[in-house]
């Protein structure tokens, strides 16, 4: 599954702001996304559409509660044979 961009940089987000960016997941077959981990409920993410596809859109919206670097790790389940997780 191809991930783009693999790696999100929100850049300055004002605190108390949401901030929104999309990643789009992209199989050689369709697929469904399970589980997705480690937002920490600082980042928050859900995908646009169920069900499976081949291609996914998933929406990060980010609300920083203080200022300061913030860097997480998503873990993206899915019922795709060749790579799960």
């Amino acid at each position: 599954i191809a991930v783009n961009p693999e790696a999100v940089r929100f850049g300055d987000v004002a605190v108390g702001q949401p901030s929104e960016l999309k990643v789009i997941l992209q199989g050689s077959q369709p697929f469904s996304v399970k589980e997705i981990k480690g937002g920490d409920g600082v980042v928050e993410v859900t995908p646009v559409a169920g069900g499976a596809r081949p291609v996914h859109i998933l929406k990060l919206t980010l609300v920083a509660a203080a200022p300061g670097a913030l860097s997480r790790s998503l873990e993206i389940s899915t019922d795709h044979p060749e790579q799960p997780t």
